[in-house]
């Protein structure tokens, strides 16, 4: 059986819907004849007689002494856009290099092979990212003729170490930039100074590379490359390449129905056991290992091997990833269950379906796991399992809104202090940074050096801004998350993977469940001093999921309009506790209190004021609409469902009135606030429209319910929201 038939078979008798997209054919070219002879002859060797419309356009700019981002489809081949012209390079000048830079470790790695396949031994290319044993990396430094690797080692690996890299900076002739979408909030904040920082050095080198940035999924190509770099560009976007026909299969949580993890595992196994290449992806990490779990199992039950299903998650060690990448790549897994670290243009050959279990936060990031499946114009079936959240089922009982969306615009913020000072320090240490170099590090850099300086981080000398530490400050700067804190999961002392402090606290604490390659392992102690938690194998039939309070107060007002404020503000994050939830069905346990200290951050938010709305503005009523903007903010901000939260109380401390909030989850914020606040009236509309369009009367996961809900939706009033939101709509402004 195919795909296709395999799915719409498994969901006999439950509701779904259909949506079938039809591909295209292919628009070729020519190969350019101004290439190369030798380019020519290899491109020829590796069965490439024509090129795709969009990525011959790429290779005559590149030619021309453009800047160029292509923006086309998933698999349509954008990564010769970048490898033609290195090649090309090389072949006029064997002395050139080029850089590189992938999103994730896992995603050079599968490219390595392939580049190396294209260059058939003529020149070297080398993966040099935290793999990559020490003794090698000077051999890749001096030898190799393009450098593999990923931003979070150009920014703690390479760029701190400018004498070392000298001869590279001063030959290097491309910097290529794949998955262009992944820089987004926080990360993509840090991303682009280090970009910059990168410029810094090929500008002392006395070198000017040209850079070639690639996307699936960018609505605005220029702008995003623009923001990232600091240069200008000249965009691709028409796509040449060939697209499969594609199903899309929506299923609508539905309560009396199975969990979205039962479903999920019980689709890969069954599309597996038909030898189905099928890749499922999770939200979380032990979304993932429960998957994998209950997957594994239905193919024992069935005598068939549960080797053939395998997860692969962050936090996994090294050698293990470099084993389940190998597999996945060999063909000797036929199922695959991961969370984000395989949606980023990683091609795992035939694969035939992709199964996402919840959407992911993002429509481009649900369309990069799509993409997954159905590689050089192949037909390929992709099925999304709604949890109980109203986003989700909004978008499976309208799947026309996530065709609607699929290109989304990034969110890139620059002057973010955190990020600013951070980068600009590291700057200071590769090199002392001039007042006139200030504007080329972002908006921020001039307000942040003073800062710097009064702080004694750094001093002026010559009037240049200096860090004469004799170590990096790059160590000491995550790209990925708020903090660089992290903490080790020690079993008998080994390592076994490591997470976030933030994070840790929420699924590491005492008493936890830690599932780890589908096996659980119960947490003895969390150490945060040491940044250690102590883990032990366990045969329990639970796992657990933390109880979570946030509280938000207002520090500044930045500009008010109507009932709506933009506002600094501090959100505490406290664990109060945990639940135990069955493995099978996920069904309460029982309820664990707990202590740990609180985080804090400094961000923004925007708010909603409700007061003199007379009596509609009760407090289940305002739990309502928080949990309507909590739905819709992601697609009307476009962002990341995990980079926004949203909070509500009775009576703000300022007013003593009721408000709610939409708020920013990374320090200093990345633009999602602002966006929300920009975008208010198109917020509160489509959260009226959320809730006037479900026909129950009290709330339901389709319109109101939220899994998260610290409160755990009690208290809710779907009419007084509706009522509040339509008194709302008319006085807005």
């Amino acid at each position: 059986m195919d795909a296709l038939s395999v799915v719409l078979d498994s969901l006999d008798g439950l509701r779904h819907r259909s949506l079938a997209l039809p591909g295209h054919g292919a628009t070729l070219c020519p190969l350019p004849d101004h290439l190369h002879p030798g380019t020519l002859d290899r491109l020829r060797s590796a069965g490439l007689g024509s090129l795709y419309s969009h990525q011959a356009t790429a290779v005559e700019l590149h030619a021309k002494g453009k800047n160029v981002v292509v923006a086309t489809g998933t698999g349509s081949g954008k990564s010769l856009c970048y490898l033609i012209p290195i090649l090309e390079n090389l072949r006029r000048e064997p002395a050139a290099r080029a850089m590189i830079v992938y999103p994730t470790k896992a995603l050079a790695q599968d490219q390595a092979q392939k580049i190396e396949i294209l260059f058939s031994g003529d020149f070297r290319c080398a993966v040099y990212d935290g793999d990559t044993p020490k003794g090698h990396r000077a051999a890749a430094r001096k030898s190799a003729q393009v450098i593999l690797t990923n931003p979070d080692m150009l920014h703690v690996g390479i760029l701190p170490y400018p004498e070392v890299w000298l001869p590279f900076w001063r030959a290097v002739k491309v910097v290529a930039l794949d998955e262009a979408h992944a820089y987004r909030g926080i990360f993509g904040a840090h991303v682009g100074l280090v970009v910059r920082r990168l410029r810094r050095m090929c500008e002392w080198s006395r070198s000017e590379p040209r850079f070639i940035l690639t996307s699936g999924t960018l609505a605005e190509p220029l702008v995003t490359a623009t923001d990232l770099t600091g240069l200008t560009f000249d965009a691709v976007v028409q796509d040449g390449g060939p697209q499969g026909d594609q199903t899309l299969i929506t299923v609508p949580n539905e309560l009396d129905g199975p969990s979205p993890n039962a479903l999920s595992a019980r689709l890969l196994a069954r599309l597996c056991s038909q030898s189905v290449r099928t890749l499922a992806f999770g939200r979380s990490r032990p979304s993932v290992e429960l998957m994998a779990r209950s997957a594994r199992k239905a193919l024992k039950d069935a005598r068939l091997d549960p080797n053939k299903i395998e997860a692969y998650r962050a936090g996994y060690t090294p050698k293990e990833r470099r084993e389940i990448e190998r597999l996945l790549f060999e063909g000797d897994l036929t199922g695959m269950v991961a969370t984000s670290a395989m949606e980023l243009g990683i091609d795992v050959g035939e694969l035939e379906c992709v199964i996402v279990n919840g959407y992911p936060g993002a429509v481009s990031r649900f369309w990069q796991q799509a993409g997954r499946a159905g590689r050089a114009g192949k037909d390929s079936t992709v099925v999304l399992i709604a949890h109980a959240d109203a986003l989700e089922n909004l978008l499976a009982e309208e799947p026309e809104r996530l065709v609607a969306s699929a290109y989304e615009h990034g969110s890139l913020k620059l002057d973010n202090p955190y990020v600013a000072l951070a980068q600009l320090r590291c700057a200071a240490y590769e090199r002392p940074v001039s007042a006139s170099e200030l504007d080329t590090l972002g908006p921020a850099a001039a307000e942040m050096a003073g800062s710097l300086v009064e702080s004694g981080q750094a001093s002026m000398a010559h009037g240049m801004l200096v860090v004469p530490d004799h170590l990096s400050p790059a160590r000491n700067v995550g790209l990925r998350a708020a903090s660089s804190e992290s903490v080790s999961l020690s079993l008998g002392g080994t390592v076994l993977g490591e997470m976030e402090r933030w994070r840790a606290m929420q699924e590491v604490h005492p008493g936890a469940v830690y599932l780890h390659r589908a096996q659980p392992y119960l947490v003895r102690d969390l150490d945060l001093a040491h940044g250690t938690a102590h883990i032990e194998p366990t045969d329990a039939p639970y796992f657990t999921r933390p109880t979570v309070q946030t509280l938000v107060i207002p520090t500044v007002e930045i500009e008010e309009a109507g009932r709506w404020r933009l506002m600094g503000v501090q959100v505490t994050t406290s664990v109060l506790g945990y639940r135990r939830l069955s493995l099978e069905g996920a069904e309460l346990i029982s309820e664990e209190p707990l202590q740990l200290p609180a985080c804090e951050l400094d961000t923004l938010g925007a708010r909603l004021d409700l007061g003199q709305l007379g009596p509609s503005a009760g407090p289940e009523a305002v739990h309502a609409v928080e949990h309507c903007l909590a739905a819709v903010t992601p697609l009307i901000a476009g962002c990341d469902r995990n980079d926004v939260s949203t909070s509500w109380a009775v009576a703000a401390p300022d007013t003593l009135e009721p408000v709610v909030y939409v708020v920013d989850k990374l320090p200093g914020g990345t633009g999602i606030a602002e966006e929300a606040f920009g975008r208010r009236n198109a917020l509160l509309q489509a959260a009226l429209a959320l809730l006037e369009a479900c026909p129950c009367a009290e709330g339901c996961p389709k319109c109101l319910l939220l899994p998260n809900c610290e409160s755990g939706n009690v208290l809710l009033d779907k009419p007084g929201a509706t009522t509040l939101l339509r008194l709302l709509r008319g006085t807005i402004s």
